[in-house]
C-alpha cells in the first residue's frame, strides 16, 4: 500500500488493531457488558447516577433471575458465535421476563424472537416460551439442594420429568402434541404431521400453528425430523 501525505494514518492504526482483536468498534463493550449481564440472570448495568459531570456505571454481582440464566444458557448452548443471540435479542427476552412494556423493544427483534418461538403472545401479552416457566422448577430444585457450591453445569443439568414438560402445554398444544404422538389427523391415519395438516385439522392459521411447535419444541415434547421444507413433527414425551 503506498502510503502519501494524504494517508489517514491514524485511521490505518485503527483498522489494524481492529482486525486484530486489541481494540473493538465503538459500543461493542456496552453490549457485551449488557449480554454477560443477562447471560448470567444479574441486573442490567446502571447508569442511573450518571450526570452531566461523570459517567457512573454499577454492575451488579447477586444473579436476580435464576432461570433466565439457564434459560439463556439453554438457548445459546451449542450456537456457533455467529449464531448466538445478540445484546438486542437477550435485552428483548429481559425486558419481557421483568413484565416491562414491549415499546422498549425494536419491531425487528420482536419479530424475530416471535417467530422463532422465544415469545408468545397470549391473552394477558407477549411472554416468554413455556420453555422459562420450566427453567424456573429447575432453578427451585437447585434452592433445595444443601451444597451451596453447585455449579452451573450441575444446575443445566438437574431433569425436569414429562409431567412437568406437559404441563407447561396450552391447551391447544396439547391437541397438537396428541395429534403428533397418535399420528392421526381428522380420524385418519397419518405419521407426517405438518403445519400444513395441523392448520387444517385444527382451524387455526399456520403462523399460530407454528409458533405452538417452536414453543413446544423449546420446552422438549416434540422434536423436527428431516429439513424444514419437506420434514415432519415427532412426539419426544412418551
Amino acid at each position: 500500500m503506498k502510503i502519501d501525505n494524504n494517508t489517514d494514518i491514524q485511521g490505518m492504526k485503527v483498522i489494524v488493531l481492529q482486525k486484530t482483536g486489541l481494540v473493538e468498534k465503538s459500543r461493542q463493550g456496552v453490549d457485551r457488558m449488557f449480554a454477560i449481564c443477562i447471560s448470567e440472570g444479574k441486573p442490567i448495568p446502571d447508569y442511573s447516577l450518571t450526570d452531566e459531570w461523570q459517567v457512573c456505571l454499577r454492575l451488579h454481582g447477586t444473579i436476580q433471575d435464576p432461570a433466565l440464566l439457564l434459560l439463556i444458557h439453554d438457548i445459546q448452548h451449542n450456537r456457533s458465535t455467529t449464531e448466538k443471540r445478540n445484546a438486542s435479542d437477550l435485552l428483548a427476552l429481559y425486558r419481557v421476563s421483568r413484565g416491562e412494556s414491549i415499546r422498549n423493544i425494536d419491531s425487528a427483534t420482536l419479530k424475530k424472537l416471535l417467530s422463532q418461538g422465544l415469545l408468545i403472545e397470549t391473552d394477558n401479552g407477549i411472554k416468554l416460551t413455556p420453555l422459562y416457566e420450566e427453567m424456573k422448577l429447575r432453578a427451585s430444585v437447585i434452592d433445595r439442594i444443601e451444597d451451596q457450591n453447585i455449579h452451573l453445569n450441575d444446575m443445566v443439568n438437574v431433569p425436569v420429568n414429562d409431567t412437568v414438560k406437559f404441563s407447561q402445554l396450552t391447551e391447544r398444544q396439547k391437541k397438537i402434541y396428541h395429534i403428533i404422538k397418535d399420528g392421526t389427523i381428522n380420524d385418519t391415519a397419518n405419521d407426517t404431521a405438518t403445519a400444513k395438516t395441523l392448520s387444517e385439522s385444527l382451524g387455526t392459521s399456520i403462523i399460530t400453528i407454528k409458533r405452538d411447535l417452536a414453543a413446544m419444541q423449546s420446552v422438549g415434547v416434540i422434536k423436527r425430523v428431516g429439513s424444514d421444507k419437506t420434514g415432519h413433527w415427532e412426539a419426544i414425551v412418551k
